[in-house]
């Protein structure tokens, strides 16, 4: 029992320090040698899941959800299963979860706003609403749940009650990028596109990882006159290492539309590599060679 405790602050220390890769082989060797230890699968499975890898950590919580019934295993499981797109899976596994006890009132939490993301997913509007309302007596300003309940607003067309949402989101963090973004489209619903534009700019400012604001910002920058803007944004998003299928289409796209041929070449290679079958992008290949790029 020591070592497993020394262990776990092992690991602790090196999540802290953002070393996951560390953290999860010194959990995977100590697991040789302690089987059945489920401290050791749990810490592994929360390892797993902050380096993104899904289906291994499903796996762990497979496991623990039998082994232990408890919240956390229910939890964890449902949310390596909505990472992996089984939608059905996860959202069973989180409504098994709150039949069980706990004291984590973060997850619990979290379990109910992401119950609630399924069924908005799924237009299932006023089973979100409950879900969410569920949310709001534990976390009443959370910039995150705030957002959802203002896209719940947009779904059904309250356009007045969405700004509410995203401005009351934006008075607890002036810089949640998700609240601009929803401004950006309410505002675009008002028809009033220059409050529009300048609200999706001010969520690309705030986040620049943000793909959903990114791609809608390629989407509208050449009627706002802005495809300047929206390639040099887009730009700082691949040259940080990321990659995205729909913004590389939308940047190539640009880059064609203000004959910057030379970068839409640059980004064309670098999509081909991840996806050299996709027929878009072969189809950009041909446009740049009759161009003689």
């Amino acid at each position: 029992m020591q070592l497993i405790n020394s262990i776990d602050k092992a690991v602790d220390v090196l999540h802290q320090n953002s070393e996951i890769y560390l953290a999860n082989s010194l959990l995977a060797s100590t697991l040789q040698r302690n089987q059945y230890d489920e401290r050791i699968i749990y810490d592994l499975g929360k390892g797993f899941i902050k380096n993104k890898n899904f289906e291994s950590a499903q796996k762990c919580f497979q496991y623990l959800k039998v082994k232990l019934n408890n919240f956390e295993s229910f939890f964890f499981f449902a949310k390596s299963s909505e990472a992996l797109g089984e939608v059905e899976l996860a959202r069973d596994a989180y409504l098994d979860a709150l039949l069980l006890p706990t004291v984590d009132s973060d997850l619990l939490f979290e379990a109910y706003k992401n119950i609630g993301n399924i069924y908005l997913k799924e237009s299932n509007i006023e089973v979100a609403e409950d879900f969410y309302h569920k949310a709001y007596t534990i976390k009443s300003e959370s910039p995150s749940l705030l957002v959802n309940l203002g896209t719940l607003e947009l779904q059904r067309m309250n356009t007045s009650s969405a700004i509410e949402r995203f401005r009351s989101a934006l008075k607890v963090d002036p810089k949640f990028s998700p609240a601009w973004l929803g401004l950006a489209l309410s505002y675009n619903d008002f028809g009033d596109f220059t409050m529009a534009w300048a609200s999706l700019l001010r969520s690309v400012e705030c986040d620049s990882r943000n793909a959903t604001a990114l791609l809608l910002l390629a989407q509208w920058s050449i009627k706002n006159e802005g495809v300047s803007k929206a390639i040099h944004y887009l730009s700082q998003y691949f040259d940080s290492g990321f990659f995205d299928n729909q913004l590389s289409l939308a940047f190539i796209e640009l880059c064609l539309h203000s004959n910057n041929y030379d970068l839409a070449r640059w980004e064309l290679e670098r999509a081909l590599h991840w996806d050299p079958k996709s027929a878009e992008l072969n189809s950009f290949d041909q446009v740049l060679r009759q161009h003689g790029y």
